[in-house]
């Protein structure tokens, strides 16, 4: 059962991600992403690494920003490496990036945003 999730995404998606969150929230799952640092102990690699290696799954939200930022990529590449279930939320006419391309995605638009995290919400619980 899915009760933690890392939610990966660039500084411009934050409002994205932030959405998700609440999302998230709402039905009673915990999120966590490395870019809302709560700590000036931890790195932002330290809480990306603990994040993950402490969720559940990672969502992963690929915008034309999101595709091109080290972080997302970085991000998913240890999901990748560590075995994390991971589910991609990818903005519509976009494509995934080569390493998690074999991947279904929920796609989205900015405007119909709630219903892919409806769809994402409902495919977490089953």
């Amino acid at each position: 059962m899915i009760t933690r999730v890392y939610i990966s995404h660039c500084e411009q998606d934050d409002f994205l991600a932030k959405e998700l969150a609440r999302t998230l929230w709402a039905v009673n799952l915990e999120s966590f992403n490395s870019l809302s640092k709560k700590t000036d102990v931890l790195s932002q690699a330290e809480l990306m690494s603990f994040g993950i290696r402490h969720s559940d799954c990672v969502v992963v939200i690929l915008t034309a920003e999101g595709i091109a930022s080290h972080i997302v990529n970085q991000e998913t590449g240890m999901a990748v490496g560590t075995g994390q279930l991971i589910i991609p939320l990818v903005e519509s006419g976009e494509s995934l990036p080569l390493l998690i391309r074999h991947l279904n995605s929920i796609d989205f638009s900015i405007d119909a945003y709630d219903d892919a995290l409806g769809k994402l919400i409902y495919n977490i619980g089953n």
